[in-house]
């Protein structure tokens, strides 16, 4: 279903109780198709699922500020604030009625620029995050001293200090309402922990060369935690850190099972790059590192001191998250999670399954326009709905709600928070919770969690090891990790012992690894083991020589894996070695592999490798290199790849330096290429005749042909399988599951029959002239239309009043002809390829 709401224009009285009345000059009113008027955009298109509706409840005057943060209270009014100003009370209209019944004033309290609310026991949380000063930012407590429902006083709990978009953020009550847990984005500093379960916070523990951004607002001050939650009392004096390594979550929220989870930013900047981590769903369990470091230092998802995300939502900016269960809305909504993406214009829903001790989550749009610029959401229990708020950067802001009227939406009874412990998944996720209530000092941690050290289970896993990591090393140190006989716990306590004790002898950690049978390992062993090696490099620098060759004996045979994650890893941490043998064997996998986030972790490897080389791996070397910039001379991530380069020129011999930084230069200034455009045309396929050739086709698929197909044909570029790839367009990896064959050649060969509306564009009519793309950023009255979702620096800004018309795009991202250079057999390896995963 699709509406356009008519907003008209609006004024403001106040009645003798102070209430501010929002009073439509012509009504307000929804319909299939109407003319619209949204946030001075015209025709802005809202789409929601069949059997919702949405209702305007408040449009925010210019006086009142831009809204970026909302919460209900127990009596089921709204409050609301101000980016720049104070709070709001909405009572809002019954469910159906006209905006004139929202009555709406301001508190009477000297706080505002909230980005955090929460009624807890009729007080009321608020977290600063103030831009002008005006108020500290931090926790702050509001009190109704008479009795008569509104805060009359104020009390600063805690001052935070941190600021702007990537400051101090939610508060919400915690499962046994009788604490808080607080979050705060990268730029806030680490307040004084009294305790917590997170281990000592570290340094980043990145050994590759470090290179920075090309934002400065990237390159300052986000160093390691990063994002941190914590958990506090309720007047706010002891804090305990609970999970950090977040770049910039804005929302935290409880399940029924008493999980919490976050949504995460990613870095637009770093799309393309091997670290770049899309927007993320995130299960926050104790003691987590979700790996967020600054630059080119954020810990990939495979790394086994971090931990992965419950689901990938690909570029956007994160804001508000709510559960569904006090909803009115028909199962499944009623229990799925919904995630606000500010800059897309999308509310997501998750509908979260439980998976050993953690979630996974399929995902959908609830509620899309281009543009509804989200900042937060909250349900309103007392009539059941969705409540969002609009704004953001001084945009002009409403209060929307989210109804349900179709069928099907009595409310279901909530199942106990812990679930039925007979379930498989809960007992995992009991086992879990066991171990971190360890992760702090215990006479009987070692007994119970070391045996959990190799458990199949990620999150135990995780779990075993960081309640470990908070004993004495004198009841578990160098001698038990030396002498445990399994190899998983073996990896897995050495990957403790490097991080827990800074002075551990890197000769300890050497022994315990390098003695073991590389082939014997499972993936997961292999990673722990890779991940301690790196870390001890990174902390304690070049290894003895004796050391280095022990390591290098035991992994340079093994060069490169099967598996891409494993290969990146042995790359990073043999090129730390400086044993001369392993430089031919990167320069070579460099030549081969085909995947461009591959190729550019190799060459970030060997950017300041000075042994090994010969003038022709070096030429090879520079040459591969230049044509990786000249390939991507327009993306975000040149500057990136400009530094790999000036830092491989330092390092090469002065006779030919001259000729290799020519050829860089010169790889700088061409026009990008493209992959497909260097294969010859073969035909102009249609959906039909692809159909019919596969169908003939009875030889087996060439898999490995039909890979290399996917990343010639630059599919890999914004397409993933199996976490490997872009994240711009939906991941492929259960694609045979949802579609047949006819189904997937009509999306290849015939992208714009079916365009999903998480990928749809618009087509923008500005002055004359047509553009197609997303806004992906608004300020004020002008918003930055992206039109190449791979690169965020190409498009443009226009003025809102610039905007004549604007329209779902009938054109795909996905561009026409990517198969018209295969042959019928390369047409039937590519969709071999895509349906194995």
């Amino acid at each position: 279903m699709i509406l356009r709401l008519y907003a008209t224009a609006m004024f403001l009285a106040t009645n003798r109780n102070g209430w501010v009345l929002a009073a439509p000059f012509l009504a307000v009113f929804l319909v299939a198709v109407v003319a619209a008027a949204d946030n001075g955009v015209q025709l802005a298109e809202v789409r929601v699922k069949p059997g919702f509706h949405l209702e305007l409840v408040y449009r925010v005057p210019t006086s009142q500020g831009s809204w970026v943060c909302l919460t209900c209270d127990s009596r089921g009014r709204l409050i609301a604030s101000d980016e720049s100003g104070k709070l709001y009370l909405i009572e809002p209209a019954p469910v159906g009625r006209s905006t004139d019944d929202s009555l709406v004033q301001p508190l009477p309290l000297d706080i505002g620029e909230a980005q955090g609310l929460a009624c807890v026991q009729d007080d009321l949380y608020v977290v600063v995050n103030s831009s002008s000063k005006r108020w500290k930012s931090g926790l702050h407590r509001a009190r109704d001293a008479d009795g008569d429902g509104l805060w009359e006083t104020i009390e600063l709990l805690r001052e935070l200090h941190g600021g702007g978009e990537h400051g101090p953020h939610a508060v919400i009550p915690d499962v046994d309402g009788k604490s808080l847990l607080v979050c705060c984005g990268n730029h806030t500093d680490p307040t004084a922990f009294e305790s917590g379960r997170m281990p000592r916070i570290g340094p980043e523990d990145v050994v590759l060369a470090h290179l920075s951004s090309p934002t400065a607002f990237q390159a300052t001050r986000c160093k390691p935690p990063g994002g941190w939650i914590a958990r506090t009392d309720l007047d706010g004096g002891r804090w305990k850190i609970v999970s950090c390594g977040y770049r910039n979550q804005y929302d935290i929220v409880l399940n029924r099972d008493g999980e919490l989870f976050t949504y995460d930013s990613d870095m637009e900047y770093d799309i393309g790059m091997p670290w770049y981590r899309p927007t993320r769903v995130c299960h926050v369990t104790s003691g987590s590192d979700y790996g967020w470091r600054h630059n080119s230092g954020p810990f990939p998802h495979y790394y086994p001191d971090t931990l992965p995300p419950v689901a990938e939502l690909g570029p956007g900016s994160p804001t508000g998250l709510a559960f569904g269960y006090e909803t009115s809305f028909s199962a499944p909504y009623r229990e799925a999670l919904f995630a606000a993406d500010w800059g897309r214009g999308v509310i997501h829903s998750l509908q979260l399954e439980p998976s050993g001790a953690s979630y996974t989550a399929v995902t959908d749009a609830l509620v899309r326009a281009t543009p509804l610029p989200v900042t937060d959401l909250a349900v309103n229990p007392t009539d059941g709905a969705l409540y969002f708020t609009t704004g953001g950067r001084g945009i002009e802001s409403a209060v929307y709600r989210l109804v349900y009227a179709g069928e099907q939406s009595a409310r279901a009874e909530s199942p106990s928070r812990l679930g039925d412990d007979s379930d498989s998944a809960a007992t995992a996720r009991l086992l879990r919770r066991r171990l971190e209530s360890l992760q702090r000092l215990d006479s009987t941690a070692i007994a119970t969690a070391w045996p959990m050290l190799d458990h199949s289970d990620r999150f135990i896993r995780h779990a075993a090891r960081i309640a470990v990591e908070h004993q004495p090393l004198s009841g578990w140190g160098p001698a038990a990790v030396l002498h445990e006989p399994a190899a998983g716990r073996r990896t897995a306590a050495s990957l403790a012992l490097v991080r827990a004790d800074p002075a551990v002898a890197p000769a300890t950690i050497v022994e315990a690894l390098s003695s073991l049978n590389w082939m014997a390992l499972g993936q997961t062993e292999r990673r722990e083991c890779l991940r301690a090696y790196e870390i001890l490099l990174a902390r304690h620098g070049p290894l003895l020589a004796e050391e280095a060759a022990r390591i290098s004996d035991q992994l340079l045979e093994h060069f490169p894996e099967v598996d891409a994650s494993t290969t990146r890893m042995l790359a990073t941490v043999l090129t730390r070695l400086g044993d001369p043998k392993v430089t031919p064997g990167i320069v070579n996998q460099f030549e081969q592999t085909l995947v461009d986030e591959d190729r550019i972790h190799l060459a970030h490897a060997l950017c300041d490798v000075t042994v090994g080389w010969t003038p022709q791996l070096r030429k090879t070397y520079f040459e591969l290199l230049a044509e990786l910039i000249e390939r991507h001379r327009n993306a975000s991530l040149r500057p990136y790849l400009d530094q790999i380069a000036a830092r491989s020129l330092e390092l090469a011999p002065s006779s030919d330096r001259e000729t290799f930084g020519r050829q860089i230069a010169e790889a700088q200034v061409h026009e990008k290429l493209a992959a497909i455009d260097a294969r010859p045309f073969v035909q102009r396929w249609t959906v039909d005749q692809a159909v019919e050739a596969l169908g003939k086709s009875t030889r087996s698929p060439d898999l490995a042909r039909g890979e290399r197909l996917f990343a010639e044909a630059s599919c890999i570029t914004c397409h993933q399988i199996q976490r490997r790839g872009g994240a711009v367009g939906p991941d492929l990896s259960t694609l045979a599951n949802r579609f047949s064959l006819r189904d997937l050649l009509t999306a290849i060969v015939d992208p714009d029959q079916t365009i999903s509306d998480q990928y749809q564009q618009t087509t923008f009519e500005i002055a004359g002239r047509v553009l197609i793309g997303r806004i992906v950023d608004q300020r004020g009255k002008q918003v930055r239309i992206a039109t190449d979702m791979t690169d965020p620096k190409r498009g443009e800004f226009v003025q809102l009043h610039e905007i004549d018309a604007q329209a779902p795009s009938e054109v795909s991202p996905m561009p026409r002809g990517l198969v018209d250079t295969m042959s019928a057999e390369e047409l039937a390896d590519l969709v071999g390829f895509l349906r194995a995963g």
